[in-house]
């Protein structure tokens, strides 16, 4: 199965644990959304911050925008 919508997530889900068989779901995603476990200590997404502060393009502007959205949401005040 090929998901690539938020949408298209509960039916996939659905459709895969009720098969009769092995399902691979093909999640398409963002590439400018960072892979991070939510509530991580800063001293975890320095690294994050750093690297992504490097890259010098819109992907990586994108990805570090959103990183720091995110751990605001979750209520970290971190370092700019």
């Amino acid at each position: 199965m090929r998901v690539t919508s938020p949408t298209e997530v509960d039916t996939a889900w659905n459709e895969a644990l009720s098969a009769d068989r092995p399902t691979l779901i093909e999640a398409i995603v963002d590439p400018a959304i960072p892979l991070l476990p939510p509530a991580q200590p800063y001293e975890k997404v320095a690294t994050m911050y750093e690297a992504l502060g490097r890259e010098d393009t819109d992907l990586g502007r994108r990805a570090l925008a959103h990183l720091r959205r995110e751990r605001a949401t979750e209520g970290f005040d971190d370092p700019q």
